[in-house]
């Protein structure tokens, strides 16, 4: 999952897992963090203390210090889809833990956008694919997982994701949307909902039908009626005039054989979109 604009959670000593007596209590029991602030609190009954120095690693991914009372140390979070939080101390404190949460805020995104994929990797004449773009994030529903916390989302860094070799070789159709008419803060409660809920590809639909759910979170008169490929998608919310740009990600030259279909597709399904050549969403 990718981390919230603020959450708390309580930690979970190791201890009740294996039946130990012995060792040290988890150096507090209840932490929130500000991650547009990067600072956070930590406390154990009237007790409190501090969160400060965080890094982040990546999505869902984060280390921080901490200081409580004469303790101090540093510790690695990782948060998966369930929101619990999977913590590796070092410092005073030395072991691995988790922590449930208590509190999950959602992130708001500036600026938003649906992707649409020309064709399937290994099956060009597949529907393609449907996600959304958030500020510098992308939002897929993909993976096929019945754990219970892992979720269908997946969240990358967008220029990582259109920087792939399958995505490169293919157009991807980009349509920017007008955030005065869309809920971002909306989109993204349905999408953390999706994931706290488990919902994964197939068994609780598929990417377009998703991401579809998102939008219709986010904009009120948005029908998700009907909707259940790529194309779908692309053309309900042309129809619905919330797009202020679009325009297709695509490096001909790496197609291969392909590159004659992925035209054909183009002028097909996608008449009059334009190659980007200018700032995109890969910029954001």
């Amino acid at each position: 999952m990718h981390l919230p604009k603020a959450a708390k959670w309580q930690l979970i000593d190791p201890r009740i897992f294996c039946g130990l007596l012995g060792g040290d209590d988890p150096p507090f029991g209840v932490m929130e963090i500000n991650f547009s602030t990067r600072l956070g609190t930590c406390w154990y009954g009237w007790k409190s203390g501090t969160i400060s120095n965080m890094t982040m690693l990546g999505i869902g991914k984060f280390t921080a210090g901490y200081t409580f009372g004469s303790k101090t140390g540093e510790f690695e979070a990782t948060l998966r889809d369930d929101g619990y939080l999977m913590l590796k101390f070092s410092g005073d404190y030395k072991d691995e833990t988790y922590a449930r949460p208590l509190e999950l805020s959602v992130w708001s995104p500036k600026r938003m956008a649906v992707l649409t994929c020309v064709g399937n990797p290994g099956w060009p004449g597949g529907p393609g694919h449907s996600g959304l773009v958030a500020d510098h994030m992308t939002f897929n529903f993909q993976i096929v997982n019945m754990t219970g916390h892992q979720s269908g989302w997946e969240v990358e860094i967008a220029k990582d994701y259109f920087n792939k070799s399958e995505n490169r070789a293919r157009p991807i159709v980009i349509q920017e949307l007008n955030m005065e008419l869309v809920s971002a803060e909306k989109a993204m409660t349905y999408i953390q909902g999706s994931m706290l809920a488990d919902e994964d590809y197939a068994s609780s639909g598929v990417c377009s039908q998703q991401a579809a759910n998102a939008l219709s979170a986010a904009v009120k008169s948005f029908s998700v009626g009907g909707i259940d490929t790529p194309l779908n998608l692309y053309q309900a919310v042309k129809a619905h005039g919330f797009v202020t740009r679009s325009y297709y990600l695509w490096h001909p030259s790496e197609s291969g054989d392909l590159q004659s279909r992925w035209l054909e597709e183009i002028s097909e399904h996608f008449y009059g979109e334009p190659m980007s050549t200018g700032p995109s969403c890969l910029g954001w």
